[in-house]
């Protein structure tokens, strides 16, 4: 074979693509070449060689051309050509031929070209002759006369005069005018032999073939499209080579000869040119479009992604004249991530001619030709779709469930619903096909009661929902049951006389098993069907048999696989209307907030030194470093407590070691800090002047269990940002009887909604909420009065204002005090109330902050539960368990301890980490940070 050569249609000029197509397909065309895309699909092209290697005998001009060609011959030597010269270049392709003549005038000055080249590809066959004059002057340039449109370009300094279906004689007489226009300006070289002919019509198709090639539409095959052309031209050149078969009409059905004998495994034992041979002529047409059905034209990048972007056009378009454009723009890319996992699959198990493409007000696809699949790799590529994305729709869904972006929720459940729903054992969707090729494949009568059952699904699904797709979809589902069902009877009487073809490298189906098939098919149908129709049912036939069915681990595997799926969509999908409910979202919220540092219960270790004294909280520094990992942090300490001075202690906590000094010991602390930043640590100090706070999120085993631990805290941290210090629930060694604890509850609850009014206040139904909204309306206009009054001056209408803002809040107050009294002295401290209301009369009275009596704080503090003594008599330490307010947050059974400062922090931590592991806490996680929760210490 000469080396062969492609065209690549990205070189073509806009010109060149209006001549070549001259209707709707030019924008196609000028849009690759606009993009620099290329669409190929030419006929393999090669270097020009003599006309001379390709002679044909008069006799041996091919039967599709002949009687043109001697038509030609007869009109010509009339016109005074003769010694006609006939040739056929080299058939590269089965979908193509050509044949070519040419004759020389008497005179010499020109020759007569005629071809006709003939494509199969379509039905009818499309011919195309073209008759051309042809004069040659001596400086190689040549003088055309031809009755065919300009196409392509040519080499410049031709002179090419064109007359689109003109009559020969009327050819020949404008060549004749142009030849003596000519003349006068540019000499003609006489050709004086048909051998001289030859030469110049060679150097006439070599010199064009230059042209294009140096303009690079013309491009040299690549290895892999020379082994596709080779595997072609094999697979042809059996045919061709088959001893010729009697020339007799077909016999009719009933004396139709026997299939050729099979061997056990259903692959005819001759050779391939004896498998060729048992091709019957009346099954040689067919076979020949079942070839073309086979081979096919491969489509270029450049064609695919333009059929891709121009059906997301009409998808986009149409789609939103449908639904909307927020619609049609979102669901393209979740089809586009659908329909790219069978994309990959398909490629992935050799699949050819793979685009993708969408769909119209329905949806997207992916095509691609392969005919010997087994059963696996068909529900491989049928699932590989749907999951993918929905796992992806999951990940969206908990993304929009812990951020709060509705936008993420709304993509998650678009993606969760049409995937899922694609899931459904319904042809023509996903999941249909997957239970098709594990179950219903497996015998004919289940593919007919499969395709009933679904079309009576579509049909009535269309019906009840009002879609007209579901119904017409179902309609056409139905008419092709027949068809369908004859060909699986087909394929089964086959596989059971021996006849199947196992899946082997390659997918062209064999001579004689195609025979075979074809001869079973026309058995079956009492009408006469068209070749290319019993090519197809021959194809789907090949292709049955080669599918079988996956194995029972294999089917049990993907059915799980298919399961889990439709369970993953339907669960997510349910997280996403669910996040839409404050609830929920606060509690994936929460989770996704959760510290990275784990403290596992009973892991804490300690050292004290030998002079370690404890001391009162105002006279001790806590160092804490928090390391990468608790492997890291418990070398750290394992080597710290070496270096540390007798009078200092140090904790193992998860993934923080914590170091108690007193706060004259710089010296050891700067050391202590050095020592843990250096092995990288993240490290800071807390104490008197710098308090530390500590973030906690727990998990319990039951909402229950985390509510209850949940009302132990709340009010006791609410409480806590009074001045004292307090008992905290987690006191190790709490020295208060039952009652005394009942009663401090009691009183820190009172407390707790005394400082929280406002959430107190809160209406609960829609008139009192309408009376509450009226006078803050009414008391921001007073404020605002207050201001303007103040800044123009206006003292007496300043203190009148003031006057009467401070009537409105005592009555608010009272009201609010009595209506807490109201409840009793069961549910909470009464004198708390009193205490609070009197205390609290000396900021409305606006009296100077130095003349503030406390005295009744200090009554409510005692009554809370005081941590230490008040006075002289106070205990050394007594609040070291102690906290300094902080808040907390549940959602299910997520805990959330926030803002929650220690007194001391070496032996607050560690005591509320056992309170809560006593009470049950699953999981402890936490987060120290640099101050009053505001800086994180993962961002030092």
């Amino acid at each position: 074979m000469s080396e062969l050569y492609t065209n690549d249609t990205s070189k073509l000029t806009f010109r060149e693509c209006w001549n070549l197509t001259r209707d709707w397909k030019f924008l196609i065309l000028a849009g690759a070449r606009l993009f620099g895309g290329n669409l190929g699909g030419g006929m393999p092209i090669p270097c020009p060689r003599s006309i001379r290697d390709w002679q044909l005998e008069r006799e041996e001009l091919p039967e599709f051309s002949r009687d043109g060609v001697e038509d030609c011959v007869r009109r010509l030597e009339a016109l005074g050509f003769h010694s006609p010269f006939f040739y056929a270049p080299e058939q590269l392709s089965p979908e193509s031929s050509c044949c070519g003549m040419a004759m020389l005038h008497e005179s010499g000055d020109v020759f007569a070209v005629r071809l006709h080249a003939r494509s199969t590809m379509v039905h009818p066959p499309l011919d195309n002759v073209v008759v051309s004059f042809v004069s040659v002057r001596p400086d190689g340039t040549f003088l055309e006369t031809v009755d065919q449109r300009e196409q392509l370009l040519g080499p410049s300094g031709d002179d090419i005069f064109r007359f689109p279906n003109a009559p020969l004689e009327t050819l020949w007489r404008a060549h004749q005018e142009n030849l003596a226009t000519s003349r006068a300006t540019k000499p003609i070289r006489r050709l004086t032999s048909v051998d001289e002919m030859i030469v110049t019509v060679d150097y006439n198709e070599k010199r064009a073939f230059d042209f294009h090639v140096r303009r690079g539409h013309y491009r040299p095959m690549t290895p892999a499209e020379e082994a596709d052309l080779r595997r072609k031209r094999s697979s042809r050149d059996q045919i061709r080579a088959a001893p010729p078969l009697p020339a007799t009409a077909p016999p009719a059905p009933e004396t139709r000869s026997a299939p050729p004998p099979l061997s056990a495994g259903g692959v005819s034992e001759a050779s391939p040119e004896q498998e060729t041979a048992q091709i019957s002529e009346e099954n040689a047409l067919i076979y020949a479009e079942l070839q073309k059905l086979q081979e096919g034209k491969e489509s270029s990048w450049g064609g695919a992604l333009i059929l891709l972007a121009i059906s997301i056009g009409l998808f986009v378009g149409l789609g939103a004249w449908r639904w909307s454009w927020d619609m049609a723009a979102a669901l393209v890319p979740i089809l586009f991530v659908h329909e790219l996992g069978h994309y990959i699959a398909m490629r992935a198990f050799g699949y050819r001619n793979v685009k993708m493409f969408f769909i119209p007000l329905l949806g997207a696809a992916v095509s691609g030709r392969k005919y010997n699949v087994p059963g696996w790799k068909k529900v491989a590529v049928s699932l590989a779709g749907p999951l993918p994305s929905i796992a992806i729709g999951a990940v969206l869904a908990v993304a929009g469930a812990v951020t709060g972006e509705e936008w993420l929720t709304k993509a998650a459940l678009l993606t969760l619903i049409l995937n899922g729903f694609n899931l459904l054992p319904v042809l023509p969707l996903d999941g249909g096909w997957v239970v098709h090729n594990i179950f219903f494949c497996r015998h004919p009568l289940l593919d007919v009661f499969f395709r009933i059952l679904t079309t009576l699904a579509l049909i009535g699904g269309g019906i009840a929902t009002g879609d007209r797709f579901l119904w017409i979809i179902g309609i056409f589902m139905g008419m092709g049951i027949p068809m369908a069902h004859r060909a699986a009877s087909i394929g089964r009487d086959l596989r059971q006389r021996g006849l199947s073809q196992d899946a082997v490298e390659g997918d062209a189906i064999p001579p004689a098993t195609a025979n075979a098939i074809i001869d079973e098919v026309r058995a079956r149908y009492a009408a006469p069907l068209p070749d290319k129709n019993v090519a197809q049912i021959a194809l789907q036939i090949f292709e049955n048999l080669n599918a079988r069915p996956p194995g029972a681990w294999a089917s049990a595997a993907f059915l799980a696989a298919h399961a889990i799926g439709v369970a993953t969509a339907i669960v997510f999908a349910a997280l996403c209307v669910m996040g839409q409910d404050t609830a929920m979202g606060n509690f994936m919220r929460m989770a996704a907030e959760t510290p990275e540092q784990e403290y596992v219960c009973g892991t804490i270790r300690t050292w004290t030194g030998a002079e370690f004294e404890t001391r009162d909280s105002s006279d001790v520094r806590t160092v804490v470093a928090t390391f990468e990992g608790a492997e890291q942090a418990e070398t750290q300490f394992a080597a710290l407590t070496n270096e540390l001075s007798g009078v200092m202690a140090a904790r193992l906590f998860g993934q923080t070691i914590l170091v108690s000094t007193p706060t004259a010991e710089q010296a050891g602390r700067d050391r202590c800090f050095n020592r843990l930043e250096g092995a990288g640590g993240k490290v800071f100090v807390g104490g008197t002047n710098q308090l530390s706070s500590l973030t906690v999120v727990t998990l319990w085993p039951t909402p229950e269990a985390a509510e209850e631990v949940e009302k132990a805290l709340k009010d006791h941290l609410m409480a806590s940002s009074i001045a004292q210090a307090l008992l905290p629930p987690w006191h190790p060694d709490d020295p208060r009887s039952p009652e005394s604890r009942e009663a401090h509850d009691k009183a820190r609850k009172t407390y707790a909604r005394l400082i929280n009014r406002h959430n107190e206040t809160a209406a609960d139904d829609a008139e009192e909420a309408e009376i509450n909204e009226s006078k803050a309306a009414e008391v921001e206009q007073l404020l605002r009065r207050l201001s303007e009054a103040r800044r123009r001056g206006n003292d007496a209408e300043a203190e009148s204002i003031q006057d009467e803002l401070g009537r409105r809040d005592k009555a608010a107050n009272d009201k609010f005090y009595a209506s807490l009294r109201a409840e009793g002295p069961e549910t909470l401290d009464l004198e708390v109330i009193d205490l609070y209301e009197k205390h609290q009369e000396q900021f409305v009275a606006f009296e100077p902050r130095e003349t503030i009596d406390t005295t009744r704080l200090d009554a409510i503090a005692e009554r809370m539960g005081l941590a230490a003594a008040p006075g002289a008599d106070a205990e050394s330490g007594a609040d070291r368990y102690s906290s300094r307010g902080g808040f907390t947050r549940r959602e299910g059974p997520l805990l959330r301890i926030e803002w929650l400062r220690f007194a001391n922090d070496f032996e607050g931590v560690p005591a509320l980490a056992d309170w809560l592991c006593d009470k049950g806490c699953l999981e402890f996680h936490y987060r120290f940070n640099n101050g009053f929760g505001f800086e994180d210490l993962s961002d030092l």
